[in-house]
């Protein structure tokens, strides 16, 4: 879903035990060596034990994947089985006959391979994992394989490995014999502050080979605060917060993205800890849900609510308003809810109404393909764009999947104006359930009518009845052409406020030095910008300043609005 967004050739945060992304704490290293040794010294036990999420499977896959071509392994992920369900899955993994139904012969079969693996001077290992959860009987059959030996060694090496609930189960009577065979035990623990960081770092770079910065170490010290520096917990939580940010069209997970993620996670994860033996599956439940309820509803072309077009509004404004984002990178979306408001009291006007034929077919999927034709840009449809019952989500998709930001506005016809540049609109007919979307193509000098179009129709219309129905919000797709990402000064990286500096002295301010430094001349410039448009004047280069300085280079490939005389509309 983010994958384009931020530049991942995948997501960097599954819950799939990959190998390709073994992060080595220091408590890592030395369950690894341990395992190791214990392979070279061919001791006949090893248990590692630790909490749940901790790194576990990871990491015994990445140790089964070290092994040479000397080394015979299997491993056994599901051992709730009666012990000769146990066997038959054993010698299966080990590729031998598994047929018997009884434990004599299916140990015959294992004793006789281990033998011929010792004579070609191999080693064999088993690992079983969640042995925490097996029986009594199961773990009384694996220790009687260890009693398969020579004189001099044993011929094979079983690894234990599970949740903290295993040192527990080989602490009863019936499993003294067991626990005193086990040479090597040793804990997995969860990661520091460091470590965590570190981590996050580790996992973007795989996925990326360049980004490490997405998260502030802010961020990443309320990530440590919630997951205890459990790895799953982590993955779980940066995975939400890039679908946070990536639905705010942000390029950083800041600390207040950070909040409102685990604030929604912690909502949701209410419910479940009445179970605290549980609260890695309470937290990945709140996890999933959340990610449901913000992205995906049902599969579907159009939008529909079964509220009134005042509820709609007023609940997403309100919404809106519930979601912290940082001091000044947030532009304020302006509204014109006064004429809106007034004009929803109206029933539609009995005069013949323009705007009804191209209403008649307009969709997001079409206002999609419309504006980024505009653009002279072949359409590239994601697979799974209908998938957003969200519009702002699914034009991001979209603009994704086009190389393009999008950036959505409040109902205002003076900043499109501002902007210069076709917009998709949003709009919601009182007669209609369904959400319509429309491309803004021109508007005229007095801003009294809009030329709107939606696939071949385009028609003058009257700025009044686009408020008429409902016109919410509008979504404008823009280029980043100097790659300046972030919001300079606020959250950049030092190679977008070079380009900036190169931008702006492109646009006319030649006093400017092209370096890493966003200094008061750098300030004064963006102001100077600002001011000059009528836009909020506080010097940080977010999306509106960043489409007004790409208008001023005047050199770039830009559709724009038609700004035209009053028509007679009858």
């Amino acid at each position: 879903m983010y994958n384009t967004f931020f530049g991942f050739k995948e997501k960097p945060f599954t819950l799939n035990p990959d190998p390709e992304y073994i992060f080595l704490s220091k408590s890592h290293e030395e369950v690894l060596s341990h395992l190791t040794y214990s392979i070279h010294e061919g001791n006949g036990f090893a248990k590692i034990t630790g909490r749940v999420g901790s790194g576990k499977t990871l990491l015994c896959r990445t140790f089964l994947e070290s092994l040479d071509q000397s080394v015979n392994s299997a491993y056994i992920f599901n051992p709730k089985l009666d012990p000769v369900q146990l066997l038959k899955t054993i010698n299966d993994e080990f590729g031998i006959n598994s047929n018997a139904d009884n434990i004599k012969a299916l140990t015959d079969e294992l004793n006789a391979f281990l033998i011929q693996q010792k004579t070609e001077g191999k080693k064999t290992a088993l690992i079983i994992d969640e042995a925490q959860d097996l029986s009594i009987e199961a773990l009384e059959q694996i220790r009687l394989l260890s009693n398969l030996e020579t004189v001099k060694s044993k011929l094979l090496l079983i690894i234990l490995v599970g949740q903290s609930e295993l040192n527990t189960l080989l602490e009863k009577y019936e499993l003294r014999q067991l626990a005193q065979r086990i040479s090597l035990s040793c804990e997995l623990t969860s990661l520091t502050l460091s470590e965590t960081k570190d981590y996050i770092t580790h996992r973007l770079h795989i996925a990326s080979r360049r980004r490490g910065d997405i998260f502030t170490k802010e961020t990443v010290k309320k990530i440590f605060e919630y997951s205890k520096g459990i790895p799953r917990l982590i993955n779980i939580i940066c995975d939400r917060m890039l679908l946070t940010a990536f639905s705010n069209n942000s390029n950083y997970v800041t600390k207040k993205i950070a909040e409102t993620t685990m604030g929604e996670i912690r909502r949701v994860g209410k419910s479940k800890k009445s179970d605290n033996s549980k609260i890695f599956i309470s937290g990945a439940a709140a996890a999933i849900l959340v990610s449901i309820f913000l992205f995906f509803i049902i599969k579907a072309n159009t939008f529909t609510t079964k509220k009134s077009p005042v509820q709609q509004t007023e609940n997403i404004i309100r919404l809106e308003k519930k979601i912290n984002m940082p001091q000044k990178i947030v532009e304020e979306q302006i509204f014109e809810p006064a004429l809106n408001v007034e004009l929803q009291k109206k029933p539609p006007t009995a005069k013949k109404s323009k705007i009804k034929s191209i209403l008649a077919e307009a969709s997001a999927m079409t206002a999609a393909k419309d504006i980024i034709k505009l653009w002279d840009i072949d359409f590239n449809e994601p697979d799974s764009s209908s998938i957003y019952s969200d519009p702002n989500l699914f034009f991001i998709s979209i603009g994704q999947y086009n190389n393009f930001m999008v950036k959505k506005l409040g109902n205002s016809i003076n900043l499109l104006k501002k902007l210069n540049l076709p917009a998709v609109l949003e709009l919601n007919p009182i007669e209609s359930d369904i959400k319509k979307f429309v491309i803004l193509t021109g508007i005229s000098e007095n801003e009294k009518e809009v030329i709107l179009k939606s696939g071949e129709k385009t028609e003058t219309v009257p700025i009044e009845e686009l408020y008429k129905n409902n016109f919410s919000y509008a979504y404008v797709f823009w280029k980043n052409f100097f790659n300046i990402v972030g919001t300079p000064p606020v959250d950049t990286l030092p190679s977008s406020i070079s380009s900036l500096k190169i931008l702006l002295k492109s646009v006319g301010f030649n006093h400017l030095i092209p370096n890493y430094e966003f200094n008061d001349k750098t300030d004064q410039a963006i102001r100077s910008v600002q001011q000059k448009h009528n836009i909020t004047q506080d010097g940080v280069v977010g999306s509106l300043t960043k489409i007004i300085l790409y208008n001023e280079l005047g050199t770039l490939d830009i559709p724009h609005i038609r700004f035209e005389k009053e028509k007679s509309v009858n």
